[in-house]
């Protein structure tokens, strides 16, 4: 009668052990499918598009689990399911945006501009009502363009000599900047930046198409600073 108790008991863990291995198995599967399928095929949005393994792959573990313990073969259902992930990724992959707006390095006029102009201007960015995150993004780009003296958020200095406010984001599928420029002392003047493009590339090329989109921000800068005019100037050409 005790050795019945005994060998169900030790079936049981069995089980759970056999349960516990197809559902490490499987979600390892799924990570490593979900993570490099953004990356191989790319496309719009692609370079988030790896963040999707860290949130599926313990869902897989969970649903594995649940059905390994039933019956250990229902197990290759998330398997087979992990093994189509990139068929369903290519086919509900949004199209290119035929009007999206694509970089290309800037030309040897535009990248002359670029590097013979400097602002010796101390830049406060406030975030206007938009998240955190696009304001550092901002303050990021716009100190890698090399144009200004500093370029920091506004409740982080005393003084600026150039307010830059952020007035909206692009995320997703479509990655850049919007925002204003003004002289503190001149609120009424001020000049609108927007500059993005669609990210329809890998993350393997993301930094290289991130170091063009500086070089576009600058040469875009360059150019609103020339219509907003200098500071203490009576008008400004209407934006």
């Amino acid at each position: 009668m005790s050795e019945q108790p005994r060998v169900q008991g030790s079936g049981a863990m069995r089980r759970i052990r056999v349960a516990l291995a197809w559902a490490s198995s499987a979600a390892t599967l799924a990570f490593v499918v979900m993570f490099l399928t953004p990356l191989i095929i790319g496309g719009p949005g692609a370079h988030q598009g790896p963040l999707l393994a860290f949130l599926g792959a313990p869902a897989v573990f969970v649903i594995t689990l649940g059905l390994a313990l039933i019956w250990r073969r229902l197990a290759l259902v998330t398997i087979v399911a992990s093994l189509l992930f990139p068929a369903w990724y290519y086919v509900n992959m949004p199209p290119r945006d035929p009007l999206g707006s694509r970089l290309v390095p800037l030309n040897t006029e535009e990248r002359a501009l670029v590097q013979a102009r400097r602002f010796p201007l101390r830049v406060a960015v406030e975030r206007g009502k938009s998240y955190p995150i696009y304001r550092a993004n901002l303050i990021d780009d716009l100190g890698k363009t090399g144009l200004f003296t500093s370029v920091t958020a506004s409740d982080e200095t005393d003084s600026a000599d150039l307010i830059a406010t952020v007035t909206g984001s692009y995320y997703g599928d479509k990655t850049g900047h919007s925002f204003s420029l003004r002289w503190p002392q001149q609120p009424e003047r001020s000049v609108g930046i927007k500059l993005w493009y669609y990210a329809s590339d890998g993350p393997f090329i993301y930094a290289s198409r991130h170091r063009l989109l500086v070089d576009h921000l600058a040469l875009e800068v360059v150019r609103q600073m020339d219509a907003l005019g200098p500071a203490g100037q009576e008008t400004s050409p209407a934006r």
